[in-house]
Protein backbone atom coordinates (compact mmCIF):
# COMPACT_ATOMS: atom_id res chain seq x y z
CA UNK A 1 0.00 0.00 0.00
CA UNK A 2 1.27 3.53 -0.66
CA UNK A 3 1.75 5.40 2.18
CA UNK A 4 3.54 9.01 2.88
CA UNK A 5 2.97 9.81 -0.82
CA UNK A 6 3.77 13.36 -1.54
CA UNK A 7 0.81 14.19 -3.24
CA UNK A 8 1.04 17.00 -6.41
CA UNK A 9 -1.95 18.81 -7.05
CA UNK A 10 -3.83 17.36 -10.38
CA UNK A 11 -3.07 19.25 -13.71
CA UNK A 12 -6.24 21.00 -14.61
CA UNK A 13 -8.41 19.23 -17.38
CA UNK A 14 -9.60 20.66 -20.34
CA UNK A 15 -6.63 23.58 -20.23
CA UNK A 16 -6.34 24.77 -23.82
CA UNK A 17 -2.87 25.51 -25.40
CA UNK A 18 -2.00 24.98 -28.55
CA UNK A 19 2.38 25.24 -30.51
CA UNK A 20 1.67 28.19 -32.43
CA UNK A 21 3.19 28.35 -36.26
CA UNK A 22 3.67 31.58 -38.49
CA UNK A 23 1.65 31.80 -41.30
CA UNK A 24 3.56 32.40 -44.36
CA UNK A 25 1.99 36.11 -45.01
CA UNK A 26 4.76 36.63 -47.94
CA UNK A 27 3.09 34.20 -49.92
CA UNK A 28 0.04 36.54 -50.06
CA UNK A 29 0.35 39.11 -52.39
CA UNK A 30 -0.63 42.67 -52.18
CA UNK A 31 -3.36 43.76 -52.06
CA UNK A 32 -4.61 40.49 -49.88
CA UNK A 33 -1.49 40.33 -48.05
CA UNK A 34 -1.55 44.01 -47.30
CA UNK A 35 -5.10 44.06 -46.30
CA UNK A 36 -4.27 41.05 -43.80
CA UNK A 37 -1.17 42.57 -42.28
CA UNK A 38 -2.80 46.09 -41.71
CA UNK A 39 -6.14 44.19 -39.79
CA UNK A 40 -3.89 42.06 -37.97
CA UNK A 41 -1.75 45.13 -36.21
CA UNK A 42 -5.28 46.95 -36.02
CA UNK A 43 -7.02 44.02 -34.10
CA UNK A 44 -3.55 43.05 -32.19
CA UNK A 45 -4.28 39.77 -33.89
CA UNK A 46 -2.09 36.90 -34.84
CA UNK A 47 -1.86 37.40 -38.99
CA UNK A 48 -3.07 34.11 -39.38
CA UNK A 49 -6.58 34.58 -37.91
CA UNK A 50 -7.17 37.55 -40.74
CA UNK A 51 -5.54 35.59 -42.95
CA UNK A 52 -8.09 32.57 -42.77
CA UNK A 53 -11.02 34.45 -43.07
CA UNK A 54 -10.05 35.98 -45.87
CA UNK A 55 -9.27 33.12 -47.63
CA UNK A 56 -12.48 31.57 -47.37
CA UNK A 57 -14.28 34.58 -48.36
CA UNK A 58 -11.79 35.25 -51.50
CA UNK A 59 -12.74 31.70 -52.35
CA UNK A 60 -16.37 32.52 -52.61
CA UNK A 61 -15.42 34.89 -55.17
CA UNK A 62 -14.10 32.60 -57.59
CA UNK A 63 -16.46 29.54 -56.89
CA UNK A 64 -18.67 28.47 -59.54
CA UNK A 65 -16.40 31.03 -62.10
CA UNK A 66 -12.82 29.02 -61.73
CA UNK A 67 -11.80 25.57 -61.42
CA UNK A 68 -8.14 24.15 -61.44
CA UNK A 69 -6.46 21.00 -63.06
CA UNK A 70 -3.74 19.34 -61.59
CA UNK A 71 -3.85 16.07 -64.21
CA UNK A 72 -6.19 14.80 -66.26
CA UNK A 73 -9.23 13.46 -63.70
CA UNK A 74 -8.01 15.89 -61.48
CA UNK A 75 -10.06 18.76 -60.71
CA UNK A 76 -10.68 21.08 -57.74
CA UNK A 77 -13.05 23.81 -57.11
CA UNK A 78 -11.39 27.10 -55.86
CA UNK A 79 -13.89 26.60 -52.36
CA UNK A 80 -11.98 26.51 -49.28
CA UNK A 81 -13.76 25.96 -45.48
CA UNK A 82 -12.05 26.82 -42.51
CA UNK A 83 -12.55 27.32 -38.58
CA UNK A 84 -10.48 29.54 -36.28
CA UNK A 85 -10.25 28.07 -32.67
CA UNK A 86 -9.68 30.98 -30.58
CA UNK A 87 -10.35 32.20 -26.89
CA UNK A 88 -12.99 34.34 -25.68
CA UNK A 89 -12.44 38.27 -27.42
CA UNK A 90 -10.11 37.62 -29.66
CA UNK A 91 -11.61 40.29 -31.85
CA UNK A 92 -13.77 38.08 -34.01
CA UNK A 93 -16.28 40.10 -34.77
CA UNK A 94 -14.09 42.81 -35.81
CA UNK A 95 -12.12 40.56 -38.34
CA UNK A 96 -15.23 39.18 -39.66
CA UNK A 97 -17.01 42.40 -40.14
CA UNK A 98 -13.51 44.23 -41.88
CA UNK A 99 -13.42 41.24 -44.59
CA UNK A 100 -17.26 40.98 -44.89
CA UNK A 101 -17.20 45.18 -45.60
CA UNK A 102 -16.51 44.54 -49.13
CA UNK A 103 -18.64 41.95 -49.85
CA UNK A 104 -21.71 43.63 -48.38
CA UNK A 105 -21.25 46.82 -49.96
CA UNK A 106 -20.98 45.22 -53.53
CA UNK A 107 -24.20 42.90 -52.95
CA UNK A 108 -25.70 46.13 -52.06
CA UNK A 109 -24.75 48.18 -55.23
CA UNK A 110 -25.33 45.50 -57.42
CA UNK A 111 -29.28 44.69 -56.21
CA UNK A 112 -29.86 48.64 -55.89
CA UNK A 113 -28.61 48.94 -59.71
CA UNK A 114 -30.62 45.72 -61.11
CA UNK A 115 -33.70 46.37 -59.47
CA UNK A 116 -35.59 47.46 -63.18
CA UNK A 117 -34.62 44.03 -64.40
CA UNK A 118 -35.51 42.09 -60.94
CA UNK A 119 -38.89 43.92 -61.25
CA UNK A 120 -38.98 43.41 -65.39
CA UNK A 121 -38.22 39.43 -64.84
CA UNK A 122 -40.27 39.20 -62.11
CA UNK A 123 -43.41 40.45 -64.27
CA UNK A 124 -42.46 38.19 -67.26
CA UNK A 125 -42.33 35.08 -64.67
CA UNK A 126 -46.01 36.16 -62.86
CA UNK A 127 -47.43 36.49 -66.53
CA UNK A 128 -46.08 33.32 -67.63
CA UNK A 129 -47.26 31.57 -64.48
CA UNK A 130 -50.37 32.91 -65.35
CA UNK A 131 -50.75 31.73 -68.83
CA UNK A 132 -50.04 28.09 -67.30
CA UNK A 133 -52.76 28.16 -64.77
CA UNK A 134 -55.26 29.23 -67.77
CA UNK A 135 -53.61 26.52 -70.24
CA UNK A 136 -54.24 24.06 -67.55
CA UNK A 137 -57.90 24.56 -67.21
CA UNK A 138 -58.29 23.87 -71.13
CA UNK A 139 -60.24 20.50 -71.54
CA UNK A 140 -57.55 17.90 -73.96
CA UNK A 141 -54.42 20.76 -73.36
CA UNK A 142 -51.47 20.26 -76.05
CA UNK A 143 -48.16 18.77 -72.92
CA UNK A 144 -45.74 19.95 -75.40
CA UNK A 145 -46.87 23.72 -75.47
CA UNK A 146 -47.18 23.25 -71.73
CA UNK A 147 -44.01 22.26 -71.29
CA UNK A 148 -42.61 24.83 -73.64
CA UNK A 149 -44.10 27.75 -70.90
CA UNK A 150 -42.54 25.84 -68.41
CA UNK A 151 -39.10 26.23 -70.26
CA UNK A 152 -39.86 29.44 -70.26
CA UNK A 153 -40.70 30.62 -66.83
CA UNK A 154 -37.43 28.20 -65.90
CA UNK A 155 -35.36 30.15 -68.57
CA UNK A 156 -36.16 33.39 -66.35
CA UNK A 157 -33.40 34.08 -63.90
CA UNK A 158 -32.70 36.93 -61.97
CA UNK A 159 -36.04 37.93 -60.64
CA UNK A 160 -35.23 39.00 -57.17
CA UNK A 161 -32.76 40.41 -54.84
CA UNK A 162 -29.07 38.46 -54.85
CA UNK A 163 -28.16 36.87 -51.48
CA UNK A 164 -24.39 36.59 -50.82
CA UNK A 165 -24.13 35.36 -47.05
CA UNK A 166 -26.24 33.85 -44.67
CA UNK A 167 -25.17 32.99 -40.80
CA UNK A 168 -28.34 30.94 -39.40
CA UNK A 169 -30.23 28.63 -41.62
CA UNK A 170 -31.94 25.27 -41.55
CA UNK A 171 -30.39 22.80 -44.61
CA UNK A 172 -33.70 22.92 -45.98
CA UNK A 173 -33.77 26.93 -46.34
CA UNK A 174 -29.78 26.79 -47.22
CA UNK A 175 -30.75 24.40 -49.89
CA UNK A 176 -33.89 27.33 -51.35
CA UNK A 177 -31.28 29.93 -51.43
CA UNK A 178 -28.57 27.76 -53.75
CA UNK A 179 -31.34 26.95 -56.31
CA UNK A 180 -31.48 30.65 -56.45
CA UNK A 181 -28.03 31.90 -56.05
CA UNK A 182 -26.14 28.98 -56.64
CA UNK A 183 -23.21 30.21 -54.45
CA UNK A 184 -22.88 31.48 -51.03
CA UNK A 185 -20.47 32.57 -48.13
CA UNK A 186 -21.22 31.85 -44.68
CA UNK A 187 -19.21 34.07 -42.62
CA UNK A 188 -19.76 33.52 -38.88
CA UNK A 189 -17.77 34.75 -35.59
CA UNK A 190 -19.55 31.55 -34.10
CA UNK A 191 -20.21 28.29 -34.89
CA UNK A 192 -23.17 27.50 -34.08
CA UNK A 193 -24.92 27.31 -37.43
CA UNK A 194 -23.51 23.91 -37.51
CA UNK A 195 -25.57 22.77 -34.60
CA UNK A 196 -28.31 22.83 -37.41
CA UNK A 197 -27.01 20.53 -39.65
CA UNK A 198 -26.41 17.63 -36.42
CA UNK A 199 -30.04 17.97 -36.02
CA UNK A 200 -30.91 20.64 -33.82
CA UNK A 201 -34.06 20.59 -35.65
CA UNK A 202 -34.62 17.42 -37.31
CA UNK A 203 -34.19 14.06 -35.68
CA UNK A 204 -31.37 13.12 -37.77
CA UNK A 205 -28.04 14.91 -38.59
CA UNK A 206 -28.08 16.21 -41.97
CA UNK A 207 -24.68 16.90 -43.39
CA UNK A 208 -25.26 16.08 -47.45
CA UNK A 209 -25.76 19.35 -48.69
CA UNK A 210 -22.49 21.09 -46.67
CA UNK A 211 -20.53 17.77 -47.94
CA UNK A 212 -21.64 17.94 -51.53
CA UNK A 213 -21.31 22.06 -51.43
CA UNK A 214 -17.32 21.61 -50.62
CA UNK A 215 -16.46 20.33 -54.37
CA UNK A 216 -19.59 20.92 -55.85
CA UNK A 217 -21.19 17.49 -56.31
CA UNK A 218 -24.82 17.82 -57.62
CA UNK A 219 -27.43 17.93 -54.48
CA UNK A 220 -30.96 16.37 -54.76
CA UNK A 221 -33.65 16.39 -51.38
CA UNK A 222 -37.29 15.53 -51.92
CA UNK A 223 -39.58 16.27 -49.09
CA UNK A 224 -43.84 15.76 -49.06
CA UNK A 225 -43.90 20.06 -48.62
CA UNK A 226 -41.53 21.35 -50.54
CA UNK A 227 -41.46 18.63 -53.37
CA UNK A 228 -37.46 17.59 -55.18
CA UNK A 229 -34.77 20.31 -54.81
CA UNK A 230 -31.82 19.35 -57.23
CA UNK A 231 -29.07 21.37 -57.11
CA UNK A 232 -26.41 21.58 -60.18
CA UNK A 233 -22.88 22.68 -58.81
CA UNK A 234 -23.85 23.97 -55.34
CA UNK A 235 -20.55 25.84 -53.61
CA UNK A 236 -20.66 27.05 -50.17
CA UNK A 237 -17.62 28.28 -48.93
CA UNK A 238 -17.66 28.92 -45.17
CA UNK A 239 -15.58 30.80 -42.64
CA UNK A 240 -16.43 29.72 -38.80
CA UNK A 241 -14.79 30.84 -35.49
CA UNK A 242 -15.61 29.26 -32.30
CA UNK A 243 -14.09 28.48 -28.73
CA UNK A 244 -11.84 25.36 -27.33
CA UNK A 245 -15.18 23.87 -25.88
CA UNK A 246 -17.29 24.39 -28.82
CA UNK A 247 -14.01 22.34 -31.07
CA UNK A 248 -14.16 19.39 -28.02
CA UNK A 249 -18.11 18.97 -29.27
CA UNK A 250 -17.77 18.87 -32.89
CA UNK A 251 -14.67 16.24 -33.08
CA UNK A 252 -16.65 14.73 -30.28
CA UNK A 253 -19.88 14.74 -32.73
CA UNK A 254 -19.85 11.67 -35.09
CA UNK A 255 -21.70 13.16 -37.78
CA UNK A 256 -18.94 15.71 -38.11
CA UNK A 257 -15.99 12.89 -37.42
CA UNK A 258 -17.82 10.26 -39.51
CA UNK A 259 -18.92 11.83 -42.37
CA UNK A 260 -15.63 13.63 -43.49
CA UNK A 261 -17.00 17.14 -42.47
CA UNK A 262 -14.14 18.12 -40.31
CA UNK A 263 -11.72 16.66 -42.64
CA UNK A 264 -12.49 19.06 -45.01
CA UNK A 265 -11.67 22.48 -43.16
CA UNK A 266 -8.72 24.19 -42.86
CA UNK A 267 -7.92 25.19 -39.03
CA UNK A 268 -6.07 27.88 -37.58
CA UNK A 269 -5.29 28.08 -33.91
CA UNK A 270 -4.07 31.87 -33.74
CA UNK A 271 -1.19 33.15 -31.36
CA UNK A 272 -4.12 34.48 -28.54
CA UNK A 273 -0.88 35.96 -26.38
CA UNK A 274 -0.69 39.11 -28.55
CA UNK A 275 -0.13 42.10 -26.13
CA UNK A 276 -3.59 44.39 -26.92
CA UNK A 277 -3.10 48.15 -26.79
CA UNK A 278 -6.06 50.56 -27.35
CA UNK A 279 -4.68 52.66 -29.85
CA UNK A 280 -3.98 50.47 -32.65
CA UNK A 281 -2.69 51.90 -36.11
CA UNK A 282 -5.99 52.24 -38.39
CA UNK A 283 -6.01 50.20 -41.77
CA UNK A 284 -4.41 52.61 -44.74
CA UNK A 285 -7.21 53.96 -47.03
CA UNK A 286 -5.59 52.88 -50.02
CA UNK A 287 -4.69 49.56 -48.42
CA UNK A 288 -8.43 49.24 -47.87
CA UNK A 289 -9.30 50.85 -51.23
CA UNK A 290 -7.06 48.16 -53.19
CA UNK A 291 -8.76 44.99 -51.64
CA UNK A 292 -11.98 46.55 -51.81
CA UNK A 293 -11.01 46.70 -55.50
CA UNK A 294 -10.09 43.47 -56.11
CA UNK A 295 -13.22 42.26 -54.45
CA UNK A 296 -15.10 44.02 -56.63
CA UNK A 297 -13.17 43.26 -59.82
CA UNK A 298 -13.70 39.67 -58.97
CA UNK A 299 -17.54 39.47 -57.97
CA UNK A 300 -18.54 41.58 -60.99
CA UNK A 301 -17.03 38.60 -63.46
CA UNK A 302 -19.37 36.16 -61.19
CA UNK A 303 -22.50 37.85 -61.44
CA UNK A 304 -22.40 38.71 -64.94
CA UNK A 305 -21.74 35.13 -65.78
CA UNK A 306 -24.54 33.81 -63.70
CA UNK A 307 -26.90 36.71 -65.09
CA UNK A 308 -26.01 35.63 -68.16
CA UNK A 309 -26.81 32.01 -67.06
CA UNK A 310 -22.97 30.96 -67.80
CA UNK A 311 -22.41 28.52 -64.80
CA UNK A 312 -19.65 26.76 -66.64
CA UNK A 313 -16.37 26.87 -64.98
CA UNK A 314 -12.88 28.17 -66.47
CA UNK A 315 -10.73 26.18 -65.76
CA UNK A 316 -7.02 26.47 -64.75
CA UNK A 317 -4.23 24.53 -65.87
CA UNK A 318 -0.30 24.23 -64.26
CA UNK A 319 2.47 24.69 -66.31
CA UNK A 320 5.17 22.55 -66.68
CA UNK A 321 7.06 22.98 -63.68
CA UNK A 322 4.51 23.72 -61.04
CA UNK A 323 3.17 20.33 -62.21
CA UNK A 324 6.21 18.66 -61.53
CA UNK A 325 6.82 20.61 -58.49
CA UNK A 326 2.97 20.00 -57.33
CA UNK A 327 3.47 15.78 -58.38
CA UNK A 328 6.89 15.04 -56.44
CA UNK A 329 5.16 17.20 -53.30
CA UNK A 330 1.89 14.60 -53.75
CA UNK A 331 4.10 11.82 -54.47
CA UNK A 332 7.58 12.40 -52.11
CA UNK A 333 6.19 14.39 -48.89
CA UNK A 334 2.17 13.76 -48.39
CA UNK A 335 2.55 10.09 -48.96
CA UNK A 336 4.84 9.71 -46.41
CA UNK A 337 3.36 12.27 -43.98
CA UNK A 338 0.18 10.22 -43.94
CA UNK A 339 2.79 7.23 -42.21
CA UNK A 340 4.59 9.73 -39.73
CA UNK A 341 3.45 13.29 -39.15
CA UNK A 342 -0.27 13.09 -40.49
CA UNK A 343 -1.54 9.81 -39.29
CA UNK A 344 -3.54 11.33 -36.45
CA UNK A 345 -5.91 13.14 -39.43
CA UNK A 346 -5.31 10.61 -42.02
CA UNK A 347 -8.67 11.10 -42.97
CA UNK A 348 -8.01 14.83 -43.63
CA UNK A 349 -4.63 13.86 -45.41
CA UNK A 350 -6.39 12.31 -48.05
CA UNK A 351 -7.42 15.34 -49.24
CA UNK A 352 -4.18 17.84 -48.52
CA UNK A 353 -2.97 17.58 -52.39
CA UNK A 354 -6.70 18.99 -53.45
CA UNK A 355 -6.79 21.75 -51.15
CA UNK A 356 -2.59 22.82 -51.91
CA UNK A 357 -4.14 22.74 -55.55
CA UNK A 358 -7.04 25.09 -54.50
CA UNK A 359 -4.90 27.20 -52.97
CA UNK A 360 -2.74 27.39 -55.78
CA UNK A 361 -5.72 28.08 -57.97
CA UNK A 362 -6.90 30.90 -55.73
CA UNK A 363 -3.43 32.72 -55.45
CA UNK A 364 -3.08 32.63 -59.32
CA UNK A 365 -6.62 34.34 -59.96
CA UNK A 366 -5.56 37.07 -57.01
CA UNK A 367 -1.97 37.96 -59.01
CA UNK A 368 -4.08 38.06 -62.58
CA UNK A 369 -7.02 39.82 -61.27
CA UNK A 370 -4.29 42.27 -59.91
CA UNK A 371 -2.52 42.57 -63.31
CA UNK A 372 -5.81 42.86 -64.95
CA UNK A 373 -4.98 39.45 -66.82
CA UNK A 374 -7.99 36.69 -67.22
CA UNK A 375 -6.84 33.86 -65.15
CA UNK A 376 -7.74 30.96 -67.36
CA UNK A 377 -5.47 32.51 -69.94
CA UNK A 378 -2.28 31.63 -68.55
CA UNK A 379 -1.41 28.80 -66.01
CA UNK A 380 -0.33 28.63 -62.86
CA UNK A 381 3.48 28.90 -62.28
CA UNK A 382 6.05 27.38 -60.51
CA UNK A 383 6.57 29.87 -57.69
CA UNK A 384 2.71 30.52 -57.19
CA UNK A 385 2.70 26.79 -56.41
CA UNK A 386 5.58 27.09 -54.00
CA UNK A 387 3.58 29.94 -52.72
CA UNK A 388 0.57 27.09 -52.32
CA UNK A 389 2.78 24.27 -51.09
CA UNK A 390 4.05 26.47 -48.07
CA UNK A 391 0.48 28.08 -46.79
CA UNK A 392 -0.25 24.42 -47.10
CA UNK A 393 2.22 23.01 -44.47
CA UNK A 394 0.70 25.97 -42.49
CA UNK A 395 -2.77 24.55 -42.09
CA UNK A 396 -0.79 21.03 -41.87
CA UNK A 397 0.57 21.94 -38.48
CA UNK A 398 -2.44 23.18 -37.42
CA UNK A 399 -4.96 20.31 -38.28
CA UNK A 400 -2.17 17.87 -36.48
CA UNK A 401 -2.63 20.38 -33.47
CA UNK A 402 -6.76 20.19 -34.21
CA UNK A 403 -7.03 16.58 -34.34
CA UNK A 404 -4.47 15.95 -31.18
CA UNK A 405 -6.52 18.63 -28.84
CA UNK A 406 -9.71 16.69 -30.25
CA UNK A 407 -8.59 13.60 -29.25
CA UNK A 408 -7.39 14.67 -26.00
CA UNK A 409 -10.69 16.53 -25.62
CA UNK A 410 -12.37 12.78 -25.77
CA UNK A 411 -10.38 11.42 -22.72
CA UNK A 412 -11.24 14.67 -20.85
CA UNK A 413 -15.01 14.60 -21.35
CA UNK A 414 -14.50 10.48 -20.33
CA UNK A 415 -12.10 12.10 -17.36
CA UNK A 416 -14.54 14.75 -15.67
CA UNK A 417 -17.21 11.99 -15.85
CA UNK A 418 -15.09 9.63 -13.96
CA UNK A 419 -13.68 11.50 -11.40
CA UNK A 420 -17.38 12.75 -10.86
CA UNK A 421 -18.38 9.36 -9.49
CA UNK A 422 -15.45 8.81 -7.94
CA UNK A 423 -15.97 11.92 -5.92
CA UNK A 424 -19.90 10.79 -5.31
CA UNK A 425 -18.92 7.48 -4.42
CA UNK A 426 -15.83 8.84 -2.18
CA UNK A 427 -13.99 5.98 -4.11
CA UNK A 428 -10.24 7.13 -2.58
CA UNK A 429 -8.86 3.26 -2.94
CA UNK A 430 -10.21 0.66 -4.93
CA UNK A 431 -9.47 -1.90 -7.18
CA UNK A 432 -8.94 -1.21 -10.73
CA UNK A 433 -11.64 -3.70 -11.89
CA UNK A 434 -14.13 -3.05 -9.22
CA UNK A 435 -13.99 0.87 -10.28
CA UNK A 436 -14.70 -0.59 -14.13
CA UNK A 437 -17.54 -2.17 -12.75
CA UNK A 438 -19.48 0.07 -10.47
CA UNK A 439 -18.61 3.03 -13.28
CA UNK A 440 -18.63 1.48 -16.98
CA UNK A 441 -20.91 3.64 -19.58
CA UNK A 442 -20.54 4.30 -23.02
CA UNK A 443 -17.91 6.46 -22.87
CA UNK A 444 -15.42 3.97 -22.12
CA UNK A 445 -17.02 0.53 -23.68
CA UNK A 446 -13.99 -1.58 -22.67
CA UNK A 447 -11.37 -2.57 -20.47
CA UNK A 448 -8.56 -1.88 -22.78
CA UNK A 449 -10.34 2.09 -22.81
CA UNK A 450 -11.24 2.47 -19.02
CA UNK A 451 -7.12 1.32 -19.17
CA UNK A 452 -6.21 4.35 -21.53
CA UNK A 453 -8.49 6.50 -19.52
CA UNK A 454 -6.62 5.64 -15.91
CA UNK A 455 -3.08 6.11 -18.01
CA UNK A 456 -4.37 9.76 -18.78
CA UNK A 457 -5.31 10.29 -15.13
CA UNK A 458 -1.82 9.02 -13.94
CA UNK A 459 -0.06 11.79 -16.05
CA UNK A 460 -2.48 14.22 -14.92
CA UNK A 461 -1.88 13.60 -11.29
CA UNK A 462 -4.95 12.49 -10.36
CA UNK A 463 -4.43 8.71 -9.27
CA UNK A 464 -1.39 6.37 -8.40
CA UNK A 465 -1.65 2.47 -9.47
CA UNK A 466 -0.01 -0.13 -7.50
CA UNK A 467 0.51 -3.41 -8.72
CA UNK A 468 -1.36 -6.30 -6.55
CA UNK A 469 -0.90 -9.98 -6.42
CA UNK A 470 -3.55 -12.21 -7.16
CA UNK A 471 -6.55 -12.86 -4.84
CA UNK A 472 -9.18 -15.44 -4.84
CA UNK A 473 -7.82 -18.11 -7.15
CA UNK A 474 -6.86 -16.01 -9.76
CA UNK A 475 -3.61 -16.19 -11.58
CA UNK A 476 -3.44 -12.75 -12.73
CA UNK A 477 -2.02 -9.58 -10.89
CA UNK A 478 -4.46 -7.08 -10.27
CA UNK A 479 -4.24 -3.05 -9.59
CA UNK A 480 -5.32 -0.68 -6.71
CA UNK A 481 -6.01 2.89 -7.50
CA UNK A 482 -5.29 5.18 -5.05
CA UNK A 483 -7.34 8.85 -5.75
CA UNK A 484 -5.24 12.22 -5.27
CA UNK A 485 -7.17 13.34 -1.89
CA UNK A 486 -6.72 16.84 -3.35
CA UNK A 487 -9.47 16.09 -5.78
CA UNK A 488 -11.50 15.25 -2.51
CA UNK A 489 -11.70 18.67 -1.25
Amino acid sequence: MISNYNWPQPEPLGSYAAIHAVFPINCFNDPLGAFVKALAANTCTDVAMPATVALSAVSYALSGVFCIIGRPGHKEPLVIDSLVVSDPSIMKTPINNAIKKSFDSFLANYNKNSEMMFLRNEANRVNIEKQIYNYQKQPNFDPNVLADLYKQLNAIRNYRKRTMMTEDCTPQMLALQLQYDRTLLILSSESGLLGNFNGRYDSLPNMDLLLKSYSGETYSNSTIKRGTITLDKPYISISLMTQPYMWNRMYATNAFRDSGFIARLIYCFPDNSIKRIYNTPPIPDNVTDNFNSMVVKMLNVKFQRFEAGDFNENTIHLDNKASALYSDFYDNYIQEGLKKQMAICVDRGGKYHGLVLRIAGIIHCMECYDSDVDPDSIDVNELTMKKAINIGKYYEQQAIIAYNYGEEANYIISAKNLLEKVKGKQYRIIKQNDLFNHTRCKLYKNANEFNLLLEYLIDMNYVVREEIPPTNGATRTGHMLYFNPNIFI
